[in-house]
């Protein structure tokens, strides 16, 4: 007996023998997971199995995140690998999910696709005590109040932008993807443009973006191409520095595949870089540490690979990177968030169950609410340990 699909074309319903479409991305679902769903090219399809998803290890009892766009139910707790993540956060911490768009849905989707369909650059505004977030494809930025659970527009447009955070004055510095730069917002809301090029060549598409606390700005520059037909200039993934003046840019590497997300530690003594796949197979999806001069130059020649995240069963890999005041460090890899102690030691997992890790900020009025945003869905937890406030304050 041939099995059959329920293909889900816009409103309407096919159905057609499996063996007859093609495979995109799968995923076991339903009350008892036996359903498995397939996204093609043309829609969405269904079937039923008698197979059922492996569990996912987790200590805590597994919450159920009702997905308004996904009939999927996810898994979620925390996986302890090491007692000291205890210090960090409750072994039966609750993740809050607040919204779930879904990829047929507005949220996280939007008619410029091109540029990303997906939620990226997570920042705690602490004076409005609201929780900012970059919708990549609908170009805006978006404003979560955890008080009221509403999220309201923030900014429209933003240049497509990705990774956003605060400078020292509380502006906003964001990575516009299709503006091909890193800009600033003015308290008008004008936008100002810090950097478009790197000697003389359009910079690539801009991902993510940390400013120091003397007013010096580091940005990783991947080259992204989802048929928005632009040309590439520059021949290689860079991270770089931008002087506080604004007037000298500093590559600091180029050896890598996709650089994504970066950090600097708690002392600002250690800037944390990481690739999503690695210069190769063999080194893999991995972070990157770099020694950090008094000066605030970077020591390029101190560069070593930190921590491996390999791929796994589970989706995910090195995409937003966060540092806590104890040294800790938070990285999206398969599963969900990873954390590393300050020597790289990796602690467990906060399994979400969602999909890609794109971004995660630290918020609330004490810094110990961690946020984090998949492609298309809106998430926290609570803390035992502070993270880093914005904005930056400088040192003395």
């Amino acid at each position: 007996m041939t099995a059959e699909f329920h293909f889900y074309i816009g409103t309407g319903e096919q159905r057609a023998p499996a063996k007859e479409l093609g495979s995109g991305c799968l995923a076991f679902g339903g009350a008892d997971g036996t359903t498995l769903f397939v996204v093609t090219s043309s829609g969405v399809g269904a079937l039923r199995t008698r197979a059922v998803a492996p569990p996912q290890r987790s200590p805590a009892a597994p919450a159920v995140l009702a997905s308004r766009g996904e009939p999927i139910a996810y898994r979620q707790g925390i996986e302890r690998l090491h007692p000291a993540l205890d210090q960090i956060v409750a072994p039966d911490a609750v993740i809050e999910n607040y919204c779930h768009g879904g990829f047929f849905e507005d949220l996280g989707g939007g008619p410029h696709y091109r540029y990303a369909a997906s939620l990226e650059g997570t920042f705690w505004g602490a004076e409005e005590g609201c929780l900012y977030f970059s919708d990549i494809g609908n170009n805006r930025r978006l404003r979560f109040d955890p008080q009221t659970r509403r999220i309201t527009l923030a900014q429209h447009p933003t240049g497509n932008a990705n990774g956003a955070t605060l400078d020292r004055e509380g502006r906003v510095v964001q990575a516009e993807h299709s503006g091909r730069c890193i800009s600033r917002i003015e308290p008008d809301g004008s936008r100002t443009v810090l950097i478009d090029r790197y000697e003389g060549r359009r910079l690539n598409h801009p991902n993510d973006v940390v400013v120091r606390s003397d007013g010096s700005i580091f940005f990783t520059d991947p080259w992204w191409d989802f048929g928005a037909g632009d040309t590439r200039e520059i021949p290689f993934a860079g991270v770089y520095h931008l002087s506080p003046d604004f007037e000298t840019l500093t590559l600091i590497g180029d050896d890598y595949r996709v650089c994504n997300g970066l950090a600097f530690s708690q002392d600002e003594k250690i800037l944390f870089v990481n690739d999503s796949y690695g210069l190769t197979d063999e080194v893999g999806p991995h972070i990157r540490a770099y020694d950090v001069r008094a000066d605030g130059s970077i020591d390029t020649a101190s560069s070593r690979i930190w921590a491996r995240l390999p791929l796994g069963e589970r989706e995910g890999k090195p995409d937003g990177m966060k540092v806590d005041q104890a040294g800790n460090v938070y990285c999206g890899g398969s599963g969900g968030i990873w954390i590393f102690d300050k020597t790289g030691q990796h602690l467990g997992v906060i399994a979400h169950g969602d999909t890609q890790t794109n971004n995660l900020c630290f918020g609330g009025p004490d810094w110990k609410t961690l946020y984090f945003v998949s492609w298309v869905g809106l998430h926290s937890i609570q803390l035992r340990t502070p993270g880093v406030p914005l904005p930056p304050r400088p040192r003395t």
